[in-house]
């Protein structure tokens, strides 16, 4: 009886999260968001732990809605949830989150992220899924999966000190 409440409230609870998302918003009009420059979208690894972005939208309707997007998958990793659970890459990403943190500011038409992590393992991890969102998502792809790239990460000396934690996330016992 649980495990039918449960598929029921997740049956209907999916097209709420789409919407809280934006998901369906922001691909629809991914060719909508640029650089200042008017380039497309693209991550700067600062160093330091800081990824920043600045974006621009054609609406401010759009600029809102990646916003909104950006601060409901930072509330859904805060409370223990892995937006993506079938891609390995946002699953070490939701394994570190209290490893990292994301503001995002919006002024009009124009939205800057600055992602920032505490160690040099989750640095790597966010700069992934950044130049993932850059290369795939503002193309309007949202079926690629970046397990590969998460093995690759867990791999790194960068990570040697969370390599058990995140092994386990991914449901490995070797690499």
């Amino acid at each position: 009886m649980r495990l039918i409440i449960l598929i029921l409230a997740l049956t209907l609870a999916t097209p709420a999260l789409a919407s809280r998302s934006k998901i369906p918003e922001l691909r629809w009009n991914h060719q909508s968001f640029s650089d200042t420059a008017g380039g497309h979208p693209s991550p700067i690894a600062m160093g330091g732990g800081l990824v920043y972005w600045d974006i621009t939208a054609e609406t401010e309707r759009q600029a809102a809605d990646l916003e909104k997007h950006i601060k409901f998958m930072s509330w859904v990793l805060k409370r223990g949830g892995t937006p993506r659970a079938w891609d390995g890459l946002f699953v070490i990403e939701a394994a570190m989150k209290d490893h990292i943190a994301t503001n995002v500011e919006r002024e009009g038409h124009r939205v800057v992220v600055n992602k920032v992590a505490d160690n040099d393992c989750a640095y790597e991890i966010i700069k992934a899924h950044a130049k993932a969102v850059s290369e795939e998502f503002f193309n309007g792809d949202l079926s690629q999966d970046h397990t590969q790239i998460a093995y690759d990460i867990v791999a790194l000396p960068a990570c040697d000190e969370y390599r058990p934690q995140l092994e386990q996330a991914l449901g490995v016992r070797e690499l």
